[in-house]
């Protein structure tokens, strides 16, 4: 409010008004599409009256360490889902994350969250010299999963070699089957038949 006393000639009153522009507000969501090397983090910012600027923080730990982008909200957009993908992550590892939103008001983070990447996978290459025989594998394979390979010799052939990354096993053939325990590892599994 505004008196102006005793008037005794004409006044002319102007005003301006801004809107007041606050902090973002910024919430961090769920990730998704979680795979064995990277995820989708989500999370919600509303404007708040500017336009803000959205990134993610994300690493091993709430230290964070590495960031994305996730675009920018429109001042008067209201609140609005934001999300980044990011690859190349570790498999079966933890990632912490949050959202933050940085508009001419200031810099809001959101709450941390974490997921853990699917578990590690590995290929097992199996290959035959020469023909006369088959071998054939599981693959691919969990990280400490099992994997069994069956040698199929060609009619009056057998196993002549074996070998698992260039280490002879043919002795650990047993009944036309090998059997890879712990897997830890990619394997290039060999024969050859005689």
């Amino acid at each position: 409010s505004y008196t102006i006393s005793n008037v005794q000639a004409t006044h002319a009153i102007q005003g301006t008004f801004a809107i007041t522009v606050t902090p973002s507000t910024s919430t961090t969501g769920a990730a998704s599409s979680i795979s064995a090397t990277g995820a989708t983090l989500n999370g919600t910012v509303k404007d708040n009256g500017a336009t803000t600027t959205v990134t993610f923080d994300y690493g091993l730990n709430t230290g964070y360490g590495s960031s994305a982008s996730g675009g920018t909200v429109t001042a008067g957009s209201g609140s609005t889902a934001v999300s980044a993908a990011i690859a190349g992550l570790a498999c079966n590892t933890t990632y912490h994350f949050r959202v933050d939103g940085v508009n001419s008001a200031g810099t809001t983070n959101g709450g941390d969250q974490s997921f853990t990447t699917s578990a590690c996978s590995y290929t097992i290459n199996s290959g035959v010299v020469g023909g006369n025989g088959n071998i054939s594998c599981t693959s691919p394979v969990n990280y400490g999963g099992t994997s069994t390979c069956t040698i199929t010799p060609s009619t009056g052939y057998h196993l002549a070699s074996f070998s698992d990354n260039t280490v002879d096993k043919l002795a650990s053939v047993v009944s036309g089957s090998y059997t890879i325990s712990n897997v830890q590892a990619t394997h290039a599994i060999q024969g050859t038949f005689a």
